[in-house]
């Protein structure tokens, strides 16, 4: 009869505890990021850091065309703008500084004018010594 017991007792442990593992927790998270009329945290730390108006300078002063080989007074404020924002947005920043920058350009560009904008814009996260190094190459520029 003890022996039915303790079986009875291991099988119910058995049950009780492959049952237990069956429940899982579901967390969700609203970040507000899909609603309409809100800004992302990126996009308003981006604004906040008016559009990275110094790496905007920084990447102009420095494409071929119109660099002449001296120091940039844009970088030092430009790197100041990049540690502002969280690490997530740096990238996003900088591809937002270059399209603000093609935008205030009164002629087209051609396609390896911009190109070359957008390799300077990435080269900056170097210079500053911010993270990330580089941007997902998945992206569509960077």
């Amino acid at each position: 009869m003890a022996k039915l017991t303790l079986l009875l007792a291991t099988f119910a442990l058995v049950l009780f505890l492959a049952n237990a593992s069956i429940y899982r927790t579901t967390i969700t998270v609203d970040n507000d990021q899909n609603r309409p009329g809100r800004e992302s945290s990126c996009e308003q730390q981006i604004r906040q850091q008016s559009y990275l108006e110094h790496c905007q300078r920084y990447i102009e002063e420095n494409c071929s065309s119109r660099s002449y080989n001296r120091p940039s007074r844009h970088l030092d404020s430009c790197c100041e703008q990049l540690q502002n924002l969280d690490r997530q947005c740096r990238c996003p920043g900088l591809e937002r500084a270059v399209q603000k920058q093609l935008e205030e350009s009164e002629f087209g560009r051609e396609e390896e004018e911009k190109q070359e904008m957008y390799q300077v814009a990435e080269k900056l996260l170097e210079k500053c010594e911010v993270e990330p190094r580089r941007c997902q190459q998945s992206r569509d520029r960077f």
